[in-house]
């Protein structure tokens, strides 16, 4: 957008019901142009069944549970296919309620809120699962591929058409009655079983590669087992044991005192390295705030980092990246953000994630919510190793322990400071982080090849789908 003509004329016949420049800048006028160029052409709502979930259905029955019928929003949305990994779940009970929004095999979903224009297939092993408010769902007719539509979808020219109908600063989204007419070329139907199957191919040898990457987790565990000399405890479940009563305190949940809580601890304790605490560690351990009446409507500022930009796996995701006014940003110096600060996720249903801030952090300015810890270790003591730790079943199994809750979950700042850390010689915790670096690095590396394949057969598709862009 930033090479198309400052200044441009409109004839007063394709002037539409949007007063907006950018509405009618060249390039979409020139990939509407090439998309009606095509011999058949048909509107999406003529050739499909486009249904949305409405947003006071979703407050009413969504309530988020550890295992049940998996429930997608924008991130578990990839192009051309679901992301499983760190879905949420919800009840039978509300996916029955929400009919609307269920998914079935060969469906399309399409990302209409915040990352627009995302759309993937629903697999065929994916029997049952629901979808936010911040989806459609496209059940295609029988005289189109739905492989093939969710190709021109994520197409240039498709991300083309569904940009222009984008509306919202603050966070983008699109109208379903917009999605009903994107035009669709239709091509001959051994064109669309071509792309449909170079969809499939691509996908296969996608999860060939994936299933070399090992979870970051398992090897950030082997790392520090290794250097630390210990042996993790097997995670053994006891739904029956004793606990002698001068090893109980304060807490009175039985799960504090699993074996598989306490065995860990003992293996903490024995080991030939010093044991501090997380307190003792640390210069700082501080939460953030938000301005009163929250920060739902403010457009700019200082971003504010939650719980729902903290990964899995120890990375920031800035999807729906929220912002607090410079000048509170400014009363709350504490909780800024600086290179190699550690965050943990203090309440909700992540209670615990963690990550290290890194030194190419795309923020100069940054903030944290009041859901997050800040966490800065003291000038004698390796950040990364201790964010390796605490990422690691170390910490996390403490973590879990120290959390308490039942409707919402959370951990305090004593809790937090009372977590034990094994902290060995500062050659060591170097070795270790350098070591986690590494092996972080080739997981990131063979993502990246997975990723490629996408991209190579997405312009192959382009080629076959939309010609020369």
């Amino acid at each position: 957008m930033k090479d198309e003509l400052m200044v441009f004329t409109i004839p007063p016949n394709e002037l539409e019901d949007r007063l907006d420049v950018v509405f009618y800048s060249p390039v979409f006028r020139k990939t509407m142009k090439q998309i009606l160029k095509h011999s058949k052409v048909a509107i999406l709502g003529e050739i499909s069944i486009i249904t949305r979930i409405l947003g006071f259905e979703t407050e009413k029955y969504i309530n988020y549970i550890e295992k049940g019928i998996p429930y997608l929003r924008v991130q578990n949305i990839k192009e051309f296919e679901i992301d499983l990994h760190n879905v949420k779940f919800i009840s039978n009970e509300a996916h029955q309620q929400l009919k609307r929004s269920q998914l079935k095999p060969k469906d399309i979903v399409l990302t209409i809120t915040g990352r627009v224009g995302t759309a993937a297939i629903v697999p065929d092993n994916l029997k049952e699962c629901n979808a936010s408010q911040e989806i459609v769902r496209i059940r295609v007719k029988s005289d189109i591929n739905p492989y093939y539509l969710t190709a021109f979808l994520n197409s240039k020219l498709g991300k083309l058409v569904i940009g222009r109908w984008q509306s919202g600063s603050t966070r983008p989204r699109t109208l379903i009655k917009n999605i009903r007419n994107i035009p669709i070329p239709i091509l001959p139907d051994n064109t669309q079983i071509k792309v449909e199957e170079l969809i499939k191919d691509c996908l296969q040898k996608k999860k060939e590669i994936e299933t070399k990457i090992k979870g970051l987790k398992e090897l950030v565990n082997e790392t520090l087992t290794n250097y630390l000399r210990i042996k993790l405890p097997a995670h053994e479940e006891k739904l029956i044991f004793i606990v002698v009563p001068t090893y109980i305190n304060d807490r009175l949940d039985v799960d504090f005192y699993s074996p598989r809580h306490t065995r860990l601890i003992k293996v903490i304790n024995e080991t030939t390295f010093r044991v501090e605490t997380l307190g003792q560690i640390s210069k700082y351990i501080v939460s953030g705030q938000r301005p009163k009446g929250g920060v739902k409507y403010i457009g700019e500022g200082v971003p504010s980092i939650g719980g729902e930009h903290i990964t899995s796996e120890g990375d920031f995701s800035f999807d729906d990246i929220k912002y607090i006014p410079k000048d509170f940003h400014q009363k709350q110096k504490k909780s800024w953000i600086n290179p190699l600060d550690i965050l943990i996720v203090k309440d909700g249903a992540t209670t615990g994630k963690v990550a290290i801030v890194p030194e190419d952090f795309p923020f100069k300015d940054c903030n944290i919510n009041e859901h997050v810890f800040k966490i800065e270790v003291k000038s004698d003591y390796n950040p990364y190793y201790v964010f390796s730790y605490l990422f690691s079943s170390l910490g996390q199994e403490q973590i879990n322990r120290l959390t308490s809750g039942a409707a919402q979950k959370g951990i305090t700042r004593d809790a937090i400071e009372s977590v034990k850390i094994i902290t060995p010689p500062t050659e060591i915790q170097a070795n270790i982080a350098d070591e986690v670096k590494r092996r972080k690095e080739e997981r990131k590396q063979l993502k990246k090849e997975a990723e490629e394949i996408v991209e190579k057969v997405k312009k192959e598709i382009e080629k076959m789908v939309v010609g020369k862009t």
